[in-house]
């Protein structure tokens, strides 16, 4: 049996992920591929922890972001354990929205880098990141029309910051760079341009 590939979809709060996450897996699904659509915080109880403590969360305290960050590092484990892995070793493609860069990203505006690092040292990298890149305004202007609360990482501010870090790792994981800016039908075509470029199509 083919390994299947973890193609995970990067973005700050408001950059469409979830919703292109939705749209390649079915699109491949359709094509008759093995297709695995998920994502990060999980629905593991850890998971759901760490939703319900970001909304809460004092930025001004380290003890409270590391508890966050085990938390997430926790949750990683169990959804590659349950989830990711035995479907990449079943041959699937595994789209999950946010993975290991935004643990990065986010924690590192608070926690040392290195130290985020080691407690996810882990988790393996995916194969395909792709970082769906609109401007922080862009961002919390869609989070607003939605009617989303506001969490710990949402305002313009911290997103601002957090597009130039997911800039700063993109190298690393050797990340496609995909503009977010259009239509839903637009960004879902440059995000196809860029799997074609990895020899994934449906």
């Amino acid at each position: 049996m083919s390994r299947g590939r973890l193609i995970v979809l990067e973005g700050l709060d408001g950059a469409g992920t979830t919703t292109q996450v939705a749209r390649l897996a079915a699109l491949f699904r359709d094509a008759g591929q093995d297709v695995v659509a998920t994502f990060e915080p999980s629905d593991s109880p850890d998971g759901k922890l760490v939703r319900s403590l970001i909304k809460g969360a004092d930025r001004r305290s380290p003890l409270a972001m590391a508890r966050i960050g085990l938390l997430y590092a926790a949750d990683r484990c169990v959804h590659l354990d349950q989830t990711l892995l035995p479907a990449v070793r079943r041959g699937a493609l595994v789209f999950t929205d946010r993975y290991l860069m935004s643990s990065l990203v986010y924690q590192s505006l608070h926690l040392p880098t290195a130290w985020v690092r080691t407690i996810n040292r882990y988790a393996p990298r995916p194969d395909v990141t792709l970082f769906v890149d609109v401007s922080a305004e862009t961002a919390v202007s869609r989070r607003v029309q939605r009617g989303r609360d506001m969490d710990l990482f949402e305002a313009e501010r911290f997103q601002a910051k957090l597009r130039q870090l997911y800039l700063r790792f993109c190298p690393a994981f050797r990340a496609d760079v995909v503009p977010g800016a259009g239509t839903v039908d637009e960004v879902t075509e440059r995000l196809l341009s860029a799997l074609a470029g990895h020899r994934i199509q449906p």
